[in-house]
């Protein structure tokens, strides 16, 4: 399985907000954003808080569909080296669960050992189903060991080349975002605001 090339997005000691070139319109920029004051003001993703994707909390999320949660917190990793590029193919239905959260450093060290956990401790947990042409989400981003409680988003979705477009459908209808990803029938990549999120088939 192969990956589009991302810019750099993080070094050692000192990780930076990147883009992967792709479009995420408010309230998608940034990754999170706060959701009080103002649902748009956009938050850096190393801040890892506030609300993911389109999720708007206590909203009605739950009526989005099935809010089963399968999977468990993983922290998200620093691998050094370029993310190796990503093919696109077709998303085959089915469940998922995310089992790695990864950010590549774009360097490689001298001893070429993987950088380790994320120093700022950033984490997910997602199950993700996917059914003709939509696909809903239960989970929620966070800091490890204190990831907010899940939520519910589900959206139509297209696919061209190694581009993934979606169209929310719950709970904020109507918004677009774009997405690198790569899907082999078993494992589904998805480039989120330049960290890796790496789901595989239950």
């Amino acid at each position: 399985m192969g990956r589009l090339w991302l810019p750099a997005c993080a070094a050692i000691g000192a990780l930076v907000a990147c883009s992967d070139g792709l479009s995420y319109p408010a309230p998608y920029q940034g990754l999170f954003y706060s959701g009080a004051a103002n649902p748009n003001a956009p938050r850096n993703p190393q801040d890892e808080g506030g609300i993911p994707r389109n999720d708007a909390g206590s909203d009605g999320s739950a009526a989005c569909g099935d809010n089963t949660q399968l999977g468990q917190e993983i922290r998200r990793i620093l691998v050094d080296g370029a993310a190796p590029a990503l093919d696109g193919g077709a998303l085959a239905p089915g469940t998922y669960v995310l089992s790695e959260y990864v950010t590549y450093t774009g360097e490689t060290d001298a001893g070429g050992e993987d950088a380790g956990p994320d120093p700022l401790a950033g984490a997910a947990r997602f199950t993700l189903t996917v059914s003709g042409n939509t696909y809903t989400f239960v989970g929620s981003r966070g800091a490890a060991g204190a990831l907010p409680a899940d939520t519910v988003t589900s959206a139509s979705f297209t696919t061209a080349g190694n581009v993934l477009t979606e169209l929310s459908v719950c709970p904020v209808p109507g918004v677009n975002a774009t997405y690198a990803y790569d899907s082999d029938g078993d494992t589904i990549v998805i480039v989120f605001a330049g960290v890796h999120e790496i789901y595989k088939r239950r």
